[in-house]
Formats: C-alpha cells, structure tokens, sequence
C-alpha cells in the first residue's frame, strides 16, 4: 500500500519486474510491490487476508512469510523463463499460500476444524480461478488486464511443494506409515525446488550473458 501510494515513475522502474535486467537481482522480489491499478491492488490485498489468516493462525507468522515470498521468487524466475516480459503483481505469492493449504492439510488432517470444507473452498478457488485464466485468454487474448500466467503456475507448483518442507504437522503422526510418507514427500520437494532454482538461475545466468554481449 505504502509503495503504491507513494511511487512515481523513477521508483516503478527501479522495482518492476524486467526479462532483460536478471541481473539487478533484487527485481524478482520487488515487482510484488507494484500494481497496476486500485483494484488489483484491493483484490490482491483481500485474497491474501482470506488465505493467509488461517494459515499464520496455525503454522505461523515467519513460516507463512517465508513461504509467500518463496513464492514470489518463484514466479519471478517462472516468467523470465517461460513468459519473459515485464511484471507487477502479488498473484505469485497468493498462489503460493492458496497451494501451500494442501499440504498443511494433509499433515494436519485429523486435528484441523472443517478440513473438509477448507479443502473443498481451496480447490474450488483453484479451479475458478483457472477457468477464469483459461476464458480470459480466449476471448481477450491474455490483454486489459494481461495475466502472469507462467508466474501463477511457478508461485503455485511452488507452494505445493515448499508446504511440505516448511510446515509441520501440530501432532505427529501416529501410525509409522504417515511419518516416513511425509518425510519422503518433504525430501522429494526439497529436491524438486532446488532443481527448479538452479535451472532457473543458470537459464537467467545465460541469457544475461547474452544480453549483455548483443
């Protein structure tokens, strides 16, 4: 709100997101500061309240911070990958922590109040939001207002997996089973991220090289 409120030009360049400048690093978390309007601004803020409240309840603050901006770096590094262009926004973070509910479920499932309600409505924000993605697409060809489409994937994949490095369960599982299932499941992700991050950086690695030189 803060940046938003105060910004001008100078500032909005130093921090947007920009396919041509990986190497001034800190542009793949500040873009989430920036917004395109009032009400993307609003619909962003109001999202992340619905679903992070629960999740900061239960997990907590600092693992909650962790896991939006793990996201947020994600879909940074997901865009100037597959869909480089320029970027402000916070869905990547939001999707994050919409994703991230999954696993705090699963690793929850028996101590948490309306678990079956709370995963119906995640499921079903993801599938209208996708919808909503797939008819935007179609209809307006991705434009007024153009969607992140390659940053929403990466902030969601990620949430999905970090969820199960980050989060803990608050009863430890009783059955032997669920213990070495959610522990292979938290090394199994912990690979996939950092599969995902040195790709991604190598790719950016490369392709500023070749920028710079042309």
């Amino acid at each position: 709100i803060a940046v938003f409120t105060y910004s001008n030009d100078a500032i909005n360049q130093k921090l947007i997101f920009s396919p041509v400048k990986q190497y001034e690093v800190w542009r793949f978390v500040t873009y989430t500061f920036l917004h395109a309007g009032s009400v993307h601004l609003v619909l962003n803020i109001i999202i992340q309240l619905l679903v992070a409240f629960p999740l900061e309840t239960e997990q907590g603050h600092g693992k909650v911070l962790l896991v939006y901006f793990a996201g947020i770096v994600a879909g940074g590094l997901g865009a100037s990958v597959f869909e480089p262009s320029l970027m402000v926004g916070a869905s990547a973070g939001v999707y994050c922590l919409l994703m991230s509910h999954i696993p705090h479920i699963m690793m929850n499932f028996r101590t948490l109040s309306y678990r079956y309600y709370r995963l119906i409505a995640v499921l079903m924000l993801c599938i209208s939001d996708v919808l909503y993605s797939i008819r935007h697409c179609l209809t307006k060809g991705n434009l007024q207002p153009r969607i992140g489409v390659a940053a929403h994937i990466s902030g969601a994949l990620c949430g999905l997996l970090i969820g199960f490095v980050i989060y803990r369960p608050k009863v430890e599982p009783e059955a032997s089973k669920a213990i070495v299932m959610f522990r292979s499941l938290r090394y199994l992700a912990v690979v996939l991220l950092l599969a995902w991050l040195v790709g991604t950086v190598l790719y950016n690695l490369e392709r500023s090289h070749v920028i710079q030189i042309l």
